[in-house]
């Protein structure tokens, strides 16, 4: 009855209430950024989260239409201990798949309580770093486990008090250990499925540690011809990593070389998710014999003409493939071209198979862009430059998506001169 008598009093806030309300609704932000961020990624996690299903295209490779019904059949249980060794699918997006399962909801609320310490105690999304993310199964759930940086300006019992406390409010079950004064593990359900390692800025190397080269190599182009003229615009030299059967390949291709840019072949190849994660027409698999995995590595060197190399799309099943990988290394030696190594898995063979082919080899240090955010992103690109400056060069791979080209807009003023930002094929090859 009191809803309809008289007139309502105004509500009156009081400075503590709008605070707590701003609080709140950062957080919110920060993690519709998160999740907003994950959508869409195109590189695997190795790590990273390098996702292998943004190809639009869909291809089954010959003699495994079969497998296509037995997508939930790649991973294994792990037992409570976590001892049992699982296996991982680092090419699943984080947050992009609702598995609707208990122990993946447990798992996003610790995510919940990761981001909700970094706001609360002066940090953003820009100082968390996933290194790698692999799906696995738990009494047959699905959930992701996760390894994660999170680099702190100084002394890290700040955050860890906080997110002690964030945990025991997202995720009341969880437990949480200190392996080291860096080192934090989260477990759910009896076990674990976050690895956090904590680092410092200072114990990074410096940029001023001495003279080094960076190469920025962009992933997935082919689609988009206007995006790749505003890269070619930039004031230093971008590497383009064209996909076959895309279509402005040709295109993207021409304007590269027009420009002076180096011009890789962005070769698919299968994924360990697959079929549930597929990359895309023109794509290796490890099924196809000899005779197949030449004639299609053929077909999409004959899309792009002129290229300087090839580098890898997804592919952490078949880079570890070691007879694949040798076919593909005889060819690109045939052809007098260089191999770069997206290292989707830490079990490539692809530097292995280079050296036995007598082929120019490159590794990736720095994926630039898993977390969508232009802060984020620059961060990244300071890394890469640490590693050029400390070892001399290094290698950072990013995407065509308009966050990244931002942070490459604002790198032209922010670079530290001391590294020169290069074509790849200026670099120094790893054999």
């Amino acid at each position: 009855m009191n809803d309809t008598n008289g007139p309502k009093k105004p509500l009156h806030l009081r400075p503590a209430h709008i605070a707590a309300i701003a609080a709140a609704l950062l957080v919110a932000v920060i993690l519709t950024i998160i999740l907003a961020k994950q959508q869409g990624c195109r590189s695997e996690v190795r790590q990273s989260v390098a996702p292998e299903n943004a190809t639009a295209q869909q291809a089954l490779p010959p003699t495994q239409t079969e497998a296509a019904t037995n997508a939930t059949d790649n991973a294994t249980d792990v037992q409570p201990n976590g001892t049992d060794a699982a296996a991982q699918d680092g090419d699943y997006p984080h947050f992009e798949e609702n598995l609707g399962v208990p122990i993946e909801r447990l798992v996003r609320q610790v995510d919940y309580a990761i981001t909700e310490s970094l706001v609360l105690t002066g940090y953003g999304p820009g100082h968390l770093t996933f290194t790698e993310i692999t799906l696995r199964r738990f009494h047959g759930e699905a959930y992701h486990h996760q390894k994660i940086s999170i680099e702190l300006d100084g002394q890290p019992r700040r955050f860890v008090n906080s997110f002690e406390h964030a945990l025991g409010k997202w995720v009341p079950e969880a437990t949480l250990t200190r392996e080291s004064e860096h080192s934090l593990v989260v477990g759910v359900m009896g076990i674990p499925t976050h690895e956090i390692t904590l680092t410092e800025d200072e114990d990074q190397p410096s940029a001023d540690a001495g003279q080094g080269r960076m190469a920025i190599v962009i992933d997935d182009m082919g689609d988009d011809q206007r995006f790749a003229r505003k890269l070619a615009a930039l004031p230093y030299p971008v590497t383009f990593s064209i996909l076959p059967h895309t279509r402005h390949a040709h295109g993207v291709g021409t304007l590269a070389r027009d420009k002076g840019l180096d011009a890789l072949l962005h070769l698919p190849m299968e994924p360990r998710g697959y079929p549930g994660v597929r990359p895309g027409p023109g794509a290796l698999f490890t099924s196809m014999s000899n005779e197949q995995i030449l004639a299609t590595l053929q077909d999409d060197l004959e899309q792009l003409p002129g290229v300087q190399g090839v580098n890898n799309h997804m592919g952490s099943k078949f880079t570890q493939d070691s007879r694949g990988m040798s076919v593909v290394m005889g060819e690109l030696k045939h052809r007098g071209l260089f191999f770069l190594d997206s290292l989707t898995t830490p079990a490539s063979v692809a530097d292995a198979e280079g050296r036995a082919a007598g082929i120019a080899m490159y590794k990736r240090n720095i994926f630039l862009d898993n977390v969508r955010d232009v802060r984020a992103i620059r961060r990244q690109l300071e890394k890469a430059q640490r590693v050029a400056a400390s070892t001399g060069q290094s290698v950072a791979i990013g995407h065509p998506y308009p966050e990244t080209l931002k942070a490459l807009q604002d790198w032209a003023d922010r670079s530290n001169r001391t590294v020169r930002m290069v074509r790849l094929s200026a670099l120094e090859p790893t054999r």
